[in-house]
C-alpha cells in the first residue's frame, strides 16, 4: 500500500524543513513520541503536541518553511482535522500517517501514508485498533530519512 515516491517526497519535505511540529491523539501518541526522538537524534528541531487545544491554536502560528506530521489511525480526530485545515490555509507541508484513504484530513494533506486497518478490535466500543501499520510506516520514513541523509 506504501507508494516508494510519497516515502521519497516525504523524506524531501523532512530534510528541507526548518521545525517539524507532529501532531496525535490517543494510542497515536506513542508512534509520535517515537518519531520525536529519533527527529531529533537525527539532528531535527521537532515538536510534538498531543493536548486537542494546543494543536488546534499551535497549528495556526506554523510557518510555511516548516512541515506538520499528522498521525492519525482514523484520519477523523476533529482537532487534528482541524489543524490540517488550518495549515493547509497557510500553505504549510503536512504528512499524513493514516489506515483511512477516505478520512476528513486527507483533502487537507499534501503527502499521505496509507497503511492497513483491521476491521476486527477487541474493544468494539472505542476505536482502539492494532496501530502497527502506523508504526511500520513511520519506521519506514525514519529509516529513510536516516539513510538518504547519511549519504551526503
Amino acid at each position: 500500500m506504501l507508494d516508494i515516491g510519497t516515502i521519497e517526497d516525504s523524506v524531501q519535505k523532512i530534510k528541507n524543513s526548518n521545525d517539524i511540529y507532529i501532531f496525535a491523539r490517543g494510542f497515536s501518541e506513542f508512534i509520535a513520541q517515537e518519531m520525536l526522538v529519533k527527529l531529533q537524534l537525527l539532528g531535527k528541531n521537532c515538536v510534538l503536541s498531543t493536548d486537542p487545544n494546543i494543536i488546534v491554536t499551535m497549528s495556526k502560528r506554523i510557518k510555511r518553511e516548516d512541515l506538520v506530521i499528522f498521525i492519525t489511525l482514523n484520519g477523523e480526530t476533529k482537532e487534528l482535522v482541524a489543524a490540517a485545515k488550518n495549515v493547509f490555509k497557510n500553505d504549510v507541508s503536512t504528512i499524513t500517517i493514516t489506515t483511512n484513504k477516505e478520512g476528513s484530513i486527507i483533502p487537507y494533506s499534501e503527502l499521505s501514508l496509507f497503511g492497513y486497518k483491521s476491521q476486527t478490535s477487541y474493544f468494539p466500543d472505542y476505536e482502539v485498533r492494532s496501530r502497527l501499520p502506523l508504526q511500520v510506516i513511520s519506521r519506514i520514513l525514519l529509516d529513510s530519512y536516516a539513510i538518504r541523509t547519511k549519504k551526503e
